[in-house]
């Protein structure tokens, strides 16, 4: 049961005693030959992970598919706000519920000029937003993503479309800095 819901080397180093480093790239499970390929919308829920940074703002939308994840989209929008991403999302997926999982930050956080949390725009928006009080701690965050890449049965539960080229670019090149099991945040990723 262990295998399934892990990562290779947390289970490793959990069940089989090895001692394992975290160096070079935070996203070591994902192959492109394997994830990244054509994947159809299957309908039902919108499941949108946004990053309330303003430059850019960023949103990876995907829908659930059985027991996967299949990433439809990467959107970057420069120098933005939260009104416009939601607008955005709207005009790509009409009528559909869109759940938004974002940073809990957003409670409090504005990216308008308008005095609204970013919350409230995505609520305001027609969007459920489901976030936590409080962040998981990175490691955790980092060992979810890396478990539907690849758990230790050797299972990927995770596909993305070639369209969104930005979740590519930062799988495929985002590292831990230099001697430490922290995500380099300077390179942009």
């Amino acid at each position: 049961a262990a295998r399934a819901e892990m990562d290779p080397r947390i289970f490793r180093q959990e069940y089989e005693a090895s001692f394992e480093t975290l160096q070079g790239r935070i996203y070591d499970n994902f192959e492109p030959s394997i994830h990244v390929r054509e994947c159809e919308d299957v309908g039902g829920e919108l499941l949108v992970g946004m990053d309330f940074n303003v430059h850019p703002m960023s949103a990876v939308l995907g829908v659930r598919a059985g027991d996967e994840l299949h990433i439809l989209d990467a959107l970057e929008i420069p120098t933005s706000n939260t009104d416009e991403m939601a607008e955005e999302i709207r005009t790509r997926y009409p009528d559909r519920q869109v759940i938004v999982c974002p940073d809990p930050s957003g409670r409090s956080r504005r990216t308008s000029a308008r005095g609204r949390t970013d919350f409230t725009i995505l609520e305001q928006a027609g969007f459920y937003v489901d976030a936590p009080n409080s962040a998981p701690f990175v490691k955790d965050r980092i060992n979810a993503v890396q478990t539907l890449l690849k758990n230790a049965e050797g299972r990927a539960r995770f596909v993305v479309h070639p369209r969104a080229e930005a979740l590519i670019r930062a799988l495929r090149g985002h590292t831990y800095k230099d001697g430490t099991s922290l995500p380099d945040k300077t390179q942009g990723f």
